[in-house]
C-alpha cells in the first residue's frame, strides 16, 4: 500500500514515480500553480495601497499576497500548490464516487432528484447560498458517500511526545466508548489513521456499517457516534483547510448534473475493488452510463 523505500530520495529518483513525479508535478502543477502566481504578482503591485486594504471578500490566495513580506516566493508558491493539489484532486475523485454510488443506487439518486426538483425552478437555475442550505438530503449523500468511500484513505501525523493510548470500545451496560488497556507510542513516531478502516468501524457505526444509507447522518443513532469516528477531512489543527469549499463544491456541481442526467451501471458495490495509494482510486473506473433527463424542466 504504502511504498516507504521511496521516502530515501536516492532510491526515489532510480525509480519510475521520480519520472512520473518530474513530468506531471514540476512541469505540470509546479508550472501552472508558477504561472498563476507571475500573474497575481503583477496585478499587486499595479494596486495602490488603499486598494490592497480592501474590505471585499478575499481568496486564499490575496491573503497572501497581503502578507508577501512575511514569505518567501517559494513558501507562497508551495502554500497554492497545497490547496491546488490537495483540492482540485479530491473534490474530483469523490465527485466520480458519488456519481457511481447513485448510479448504483437508484431509490437514493431518485430521491436526490426529487429535492432538487423541489429547490430549483428549472434545470439551468443559477446556485446560490440559500439554495445551497435546502439541499440537505443532498448533503447527507455526500457524507456518507464519504464514509462509505473516502477519498483518502488515511492520513499520517508526526508523535511530538510520547503518548499513552487504548483500545476504545463500547461498554454493553452504559453504551458509552471507554478506553481500556493501555499502549505507549513514543515521540518522533510517525502514525497512520486508516480513515477506511474507522468509516466500517461497526462498534460505531452499527451492524450496517458496511452498507451505503445516507439517512444515517440524520438519525439520533449518529449522535452517539465518536467525534474522531468520521474523518473525510481529518481532524484536530491540521484538518483539511477547504472542508467546507469541498462541500459548497461539490453541491453546486451535481445540483447542475442531477438536475440535467440520469445515471446507471452494470457495476455492484461488490464489484469494487480500490488501489490505495495518496487518494483512493477505484480498479475498475467509475463507469456509468449517463443519460440526458426528458423533461425540458423541472
Amino acid at each position: 500500500m504504502v511504498r516507504f523505500w521511496l521516502q530515501y530520495e536516492p532510491i526515489l529518483r532510480m525509480s519510475d514515480v521520480y519520472e512520473l513525479e518530474q513530468k506531471y508535478l514540476v512541469n505540470g502543477l509546479y508550472k501552472t500553480a508558477d504561472e498563476l502566481l507571475q500573474i497575481k504578482m503583477k496585478s499587486y503591485e499595479n494596486l495602490e495601497e488603499s486598494e490592497t486594504q480592501s474590505k471585499k471578500p478575499q481568496i486564499f490566495i490575496d491573503q497572501l499576497f497581503k502578507r508577501r513580506s512575511e514569505f518567501s516566493y517559494e513558501e507562497i508558491k508551495d502554500e497554492c500548490m497545497t490547496v491546488i493539489a490537495a483540492g482540485f484532486d479530491t473534490i474530483a475523485i469523490t465527485m466520480s464516487f458519488i456519481v457511481l454510488i447513485l448510479a448504483m443506487h437508484q431509490d437514493v439518486q431518485e430521491k436526490a432528484f426529487q429535492e432538487l426538483q423541489h429547490v430549483f425552478n428549472s434545470n439551468d437555475e443559477d446556485v446560490d447560498e440559500e439554495k445551497i442550505s435546502q439541499l440537505t438530503y443532498l448533503d447527507l449523500v455526500i457524507k456518507e458517500t464519504m464514509r462509505f468511500w473516502p477519498t483518502a484513505p488515511f492520513f499520517a501525523r508526526l508523535v511530538t511526545e510520547d503518548i499513552e493510548v487504548g483500545k476504545l470500545f463500547k461498554s454493553n451496560e452504559t453504551k458509552i466508548f471507554v478506553t481500556l488497556g493501555s499502549h505507549v507510542v513514543p515521540a518522533k513516531s510517525i502514525i497512520l489513521v486508516p480513515v477506511n478502516k474507522i468509516h466500517r468501524n461497526k462498534d460505531y457505526w452499527g451492524d450496517d456499517a458496511d452498507e451505503f444509507k445516507p439517512e444515517r447522518f440524520n438519525s439520533e443513532s449518529f449522535r452517539n457516534v465518536p467525534t474522531y469516528a468520521y474523518v473525510p477531512f481529518a481532524k484536530g489543527p491540521r484538518n483539511c483547510i477547504g472542508g467546507n469549499y469541498a462541500m459548497k463544491a461539490m453541491k453546486i456541481a451535481l445540483s447542475y448534473f442531477l438536475r440535467n442526467y440520469k445515471v446507471t451501471t452494470d457495476l455492484k458495490v461488490e464489484d469494487i475493488t480500490f488501489e490505495l495509494v495518496i487518494t483512493a482510486r477505484i480498479i475498475q473506473g467509475c463507469k456509468v452510463k449517463i443519460m440526458k433527463r426528458v423533461s425540458p424542466s423541472l
